[in-house]
């Protein structure tokens, strides 16, 4: 199912929000929310019915929401004063205002246009372009095959190793989940999954420090043994 709202688009089958800049990045739960609210727009729902129905048991208390809606109107740019997307009713709920369009999976599909007429060589000729075509796709497959084996090392450690072990500390260990993921990303850069997983792990803080340059470390609340591990400024980025 897609949703297409204004200047963005929701696909719930690929877990991606689309915008006028190309793809939005969104925890897993705030993705869970705009979702809600589309599929119920532009009827108004109540507090405790967005919890139920995005977080079902999961939440840890009602200040969830706010922050992930406040999320949501950072994320498409806008605002709580003149909403263009989502409306914020005091004490009553929230609401989609703008028009939302449902595209069903089946709609999406396009007839493929026939094939242009290929030109055919002489018979005396076409014998010798096939073998040399031949060859250079062989040559090219090649060398190919040595940049990917070469330069692949890394992302195939993280899509077969790193990746499915944040994965599987989620739901054992968060804690351990978060220190995984931030070691992982000391290492890998610019990939989607990673961080999408590091967005489902972390809630942006703001802090600040008298004096300036205070250095901060985390580590797990009931995990005395484990080492400390020093974040950046940035590391919540």
């Amino acid at each position: 199912m897609r949703y297409r709202f204004g200047d963005f688009t929701l696909d719930t089958c690929s877990g991606s929000l689309a915008g006028p800049e190309g793809e939005v990045s969104l925890r897993r739960q705030t993705f869970k929310l705009l979702e809600v609210l589309l599929s119920k727009a532009p009827e108004l729902i109540d507090r405790d019915t967005l919890l139920d129905l995005a977080w079902g048991r999961t939440a840890l208390s009602a200040n969830v929401l706010p922050q992930a809606i406040s999320e949501l109107r950072q994320a498409l740019g806008d605002s709580a004063q003149a909403p263009r997307y989502i409306e914020t009713l005091h004490r009553r709920g929230y609401r989609i205002i703008c028009p939302v369009e449902t595209i069903e999976a089946a709609s999406d599909s396009l007839e493929s246009p026939e094939p242009a007429p290929v030109a055919v060589p002489s018979t005396g000729n076409s014998q010798r372009l096939a073998s040399a075509g031949l060859i250079a796709c062989l040559v090219v497959m090649a060398v190919v095959l040595a940049l990917w084996w070469q330069q692949g090392a890394k992302h195939r450690w993280l899509d077969q190793v790193a990746i499915p072990e944040i994965q599987q500390l989620m739901n054992e260990d968060l804690a351990r989940a978060w220190q995984r993921a931030w070691q992982v990303r000391e290492r890998v850069v610019d990939n989607r999954e990673l961080d999408q997983l590091w967005l489902n792990l972390t809630l942006p803080v703001p802090m600040d420090s008298v004096p300036q340059g205070a250095t901060v470390m985390a580590r797990g609340y009931g995990d005395i043994d484990a080492d400390w591990t020093v974040l950046r400024p940035d590391t919540a980025g």
